[in-house]
């Protein structure tokens, strides 16, 4: 299967060229994404995962896959998309601590918008303290 990483509880496949694609947004309570429209377009590098690797993890954010070509060929590596569900947030109690995990953020350029700052804030707060600020 080549190189694989794991990622916060799913395990990385392959990605295609960066592209636009449409972000949903699935759990409007998590800190950081409250004031995120209910979707909204993002250019990033959108990683392919494979099944979870741990079990309860609760999902923040999702691609729609008809928004954009999921399709990379790496040689020994190829990927087609995940279909229907494709997440690229999430987080999850882990060991005794917290893990959060995004997608968002590997273009330098997206780094200048606040919508980016609250959900990494947000994200890292939670994986702090447990709590939101609410």
């Amino acid at each position: 299967m080549g190189l694989v990483y794991k990622v916060g509880g799913r395990l990385f496949v392959i990605h295609p060229t960066n592209q636009t694609a449409q972000v949903d947004v699935l759990n409007s309570n998590f800190l950081g994404v409250e004031r995120l429209p209910k979707s909204f377009l993002w250019t990033d590098e959108w990683y392919e995962f494979g099944d979870e690797k741990v079990s309860g993890l609760n999902y923040i954010l999702s691609i729609d896959e008809t928004t954009y070509d999921p399709k990379a060929d790496w040689g020994k590596v190829k990927g087609d998309g995940m279909g229907d569900f494709h997440p690229v947030s999430w987080y999850h109690n882990f060991d005794g601590g917290r893990s959060f995990y995004t997608n968002l953020g590997h273009m330098r350029s997206g780094w200048s918008y606040s919508l980016l700052q609250q959900h990494i804030f947000g994200g890292v707060y939670w994986a702090a303290t447990g709590k939101g600020m609410r």
